[in-house]
């Protein structure tokens, strides 16, 4: 079988070190054609790892994950790409996981909408084997395999052009957090397979950029979280939305965190605006 024409995606928010780690390691990879590095809020740091493998596209402002990365999957498409592997830039590949992922698509074949690697953190602890999202609290389980899962994190995930032809690339209503969630339950409402490599593995830091976010943190979430609610509908998800948006904001009042508090309250506002 002809080996498919993967192109890497990598999202890089004021993480130059990090960035520059990961990009090397991609291109040690003999089934990875080239990279796209898409340089959210750009300082102009990463001008160096561009080249014949790497089109490095810098964008002025802080444009959040989904938008961030939907720009590196429509270049790597215009380049021809039969997948997008996209990746954190706090994350990289172990030896064979890439070749394993492959293998899992190929063996899936048309009926594979995501391919996902075991995720851990460097000490070796188990991060995400894929993931479930509960109905009425939302609660999120990243371990519960792929016979159950219904989201696979994009710490790094396979995505064939297929998948992006067929369901589209990421909403961008979501800034950051959820969108997987999203995306995970598009590709089973297209009637597709959410994939997880058991022989591939993936090494993820705790994400900086989240520690970077700071009480903005809360305002992402709670708004994804309602932007979730609203556009799946048919899940306990929408019904339960009220009660657990009303328990976080108690419980950051009663943790004397009043910023975090009002944080939540203006992201499920803005989510509820969201357009």
């Amino acid at each position: 079988m002809t080996a498919p024409h993967v192109i890497a995606v990598v999202l890089n928010w004021r993480d130059a070190p990090s960035t520059a780690v990961c990009v090397a390691s991609l291109l040690a990879e003999d089934g990875v054609a080239s990279v796209v590095l898409v340089d959210n809020e750009s300082t102009g740091e990463l001008r160096a790892l561009a080249g014949d493998r790497v089109t490095l596209i810098e964008q002025p402002d802080n444009l959040g994950f989904s938008r961030g990365v939907n720009v590196g999957l429509r270049h790597a498409l215009s380049l021809g790409a039969d997948a997008a592997l996209v990746i954190n830039n706090d994350a990289t590949l172990e030896p064979h996981a890439f070749a394993a992922m492959v293998d899992a698509w190929q063996e899936h074949g048309g009926r594979a909408g995501l391919i996902a690697p075991i995720v851990r953190y460097a000490d070796g602890t188990l991060q995400s084997s894929g993931g479930r999202v509960r109905g009425i609290d939302a609660a999120t389980d990243d371990l519960v395999g792929a016979a159950r899962a219904n989201y696979l994190t994009w710490a790094c995930v396979l995505v064939p052009r297929a998948t992006l032809e067929e369901v589209g690339l990421l909403d961008e209503r979501f800034f950051m957090y959820w969108e997987d969630v999203d995306y995970g339950l598009r590709v089973l409402d297209a009637g597709r397979e959410l994939v997880v490599a058991e022989h591939a593995t993936v090494i993820h830091e705790k994400s900086k950029s989240h520690a970077r976010a700071g009480v903005a943190i809360e305002k992402y979430s709670a708004r994804g979280l309602v932007i979730l609610a609203r556009t799946h509908r048919g899940t306990l998800l929408y019904s339960g939305l009220p009660v657990r948006t009303a328990a976080r904001v108690l419980k950051r009042i009663i943790q004397g965190r009043p910023a975090h508090a009002r944080a939540v309250v203006e992201g499920v506002i803005e989510g509820w605006r969201a357009e």
